[in-house]
């Protein structure tokens, strides 16, 4: 995942490439730990960005009945994030929410967790509980809250 078509800025990696009956469909994730990926997601998220646009190579082509250059097979380079799409179609089409450490907490917390619970795992993960006596009855409930909250992200 590139920014504007820029190789020197990568904001993230496509965790899903394939074709649909619309098109190319892609899935990724904005890493939000560079700089430029922090820019570019709160630009997508201002609704100033919504375009992609691919870069590709030209493998094989063929005329159409009125002389029209039909791509027939390419290989796919990149999809970036862009200002301008040259096909207006290629959009962004959901952004998932959940990209700081607040945002987790209010998901936990909305999902049920206690919300010293929700605090910790979402500064410190699981991990950050060890120590606090949690009931067998309690440890379930939050590994059932948590395995249901990334469903929720993957979904």
């Amino acid at each position: 995942m590139l920014w504007q078509h820029d190789p020197n800025k990568p904001i993230g990696v496509w965790d899903e490439v394939s074709e649909d009956t619309r098109g190319l469909r892609v899935k990724g994730r904005v890493i939000t730990e560079t700089e430029a990926g922090r820019e570019a997601m709160a630009l997508v998220r201002a609704g100033a960005i919504n375009g992609l646009s691919i870069g590709y190579r030209t493998k094989m082509t063929q005329r159409g009945t009125d002389g029209a250059r039909i791509i027939t097979e390419a290989e796919l380079w990149e999809v970036s994030l862009v200002t301008f799409p040259m096909n207006e179609q290629a959009t962004i089409t959901d952004v998932k929410r959940l990209t700081c450490q607040a945002d987790v907490a209010r998901l936990l917390k909305s999902s049920g967790l206690p919300n010293r619970a929700a605090e910790k795992i979402a500064s410190g993960g699981w991990p950050a509980l060890r120590g606090d006596e949690l009931t067998e009855s309690e440890t379930k409930n939050i590994a059932a809250l948590l395995t249901r909250a990334a469903s929720n992200l993957k979904g």
